[in-house]
């Protein structure tokens, strides 16, 4: 055996510890990453969740509920003046009236908007309605899916 063959011995010996030590880093760097991923996964799932949960309540406020689903109320909209004043005084007596004065109060930046909308669904629909809770807006999204799909 000669000095290059140890020489060519000890750089083998030396690429198959690297090598060794190589694949004992990566399979215990294994568990970090999948452990890095699981909590990416969660975070994301969560986010996902709180997305949806956003989404829906903007929706089901600002789509309101379909006639037929909780509480509807058939109604029409007031313009002439001697109905106007006839609906002010039973208002003040506090009794009975079939009046209710509204005043839509959803942004502090004003309602004009959403006021004209409510007043444009009385006229056309003649119905409005209580907003659903999340979970049955979220029943009615996936109603939806299964019956346009």
């Amino acid at each position: 055996m000669t000095i290059d063959d140890l020489g060519n011995l000890g750089d083998a010996v030396s690429g198959l510890i690297a090598v060794v030590l190589g694949i004992i880093a990566l399979l215990g760097s294994r568990s970090a990453w999948a452990d890095w991923r699981a909590r990416q996964q969660a975070e994301k799932e969560l986010a996902e969740e709180q997305t949806k949960e956003l989404r829906l309540n903007r929706e089901r406020t600002m789509r309101g509920w379909m006639p037929g689903g909780t509480q509807v109320y058939g109604v029409q909209l007031v313009t002439e003046p001697a109905e106007l004043s006839q609906a002010v005084d039973e208002l003040k007596d506090g009794g009975p009236s079939d009046y209710v004065l509204l005043r839509v109060n959803e942004s502090e930046a004003g309602n004009v908007n959403r006021a004209y909308s409510l007043r444009q669904m009385v006229v056309s629909q003649g119905y409005i309605a209580q907003a659903p809770s999340t979970a049955e807006y979220e029943a009615l999204q996936r109603g939806r899916e299964l019956t346009s799909g």
